[in-house]
């Protein structure tokens, strides 16, 4: 077993993200933080080792403990072996209040309102509204 694996390959490994194509994505955007300072994607994890790692969705930012060096990809049960989340439960709380607003606000969007407005509803809105001058 080695006694370091690079991060995205361990990211990956743990099932942290799909690919390792997202996972050196992510080390190059600087969202990957150990001590608070952002990880290139080839840097070296050992066991230990704390990672901050957003989460899927990104709506907090997971605490996470190296407890085993992981280089192919295991299966979940095994993935969740490799490490300790450390992430405080509050946090976990105002993320989860967070989810539930944003499912909240996409059920209750209509049919043709779905984010951005498109040109046409641009210009329909636009025309519909009345004139300040």
């Amino acid at each position: 077993m080695p006694e370091t694996v690079r991060v995205d390959r361990w990211l990956w490994a743990t099932r942290f993200y799909k690919t390792r194509a997202r996972a050196t994505e992510a080390c190059r955007e600087g969202r990957i933080r150990r001590g608070g300072l952002p990880l290139k994607p080839a840097a070296a994890v050992s066991i230990g080792d704390r990672l901050e790692i957003p989460s899927h969705d990104r709506t907090h930012t997971r605490q996470i403990e190296v407890l085993a060096l992981e280089d192919v990809r295991v299966g979940a049960s095994l993935a969740q072996t490799a490490y300790r989340d450390h992430t405080p439960a509050d946090i976990i709380e105002a993320a989860a209040e967070r989810r539930a607003e944003q499912k909240t606000e996409r059920l209750f969007r209509h049919g043709d309102d779905q984010g951005r407005m498109t040109k046409k509803l641009r210009r329909d809105w636009a025309g519909s509204q009345p004139d300040e001058s």
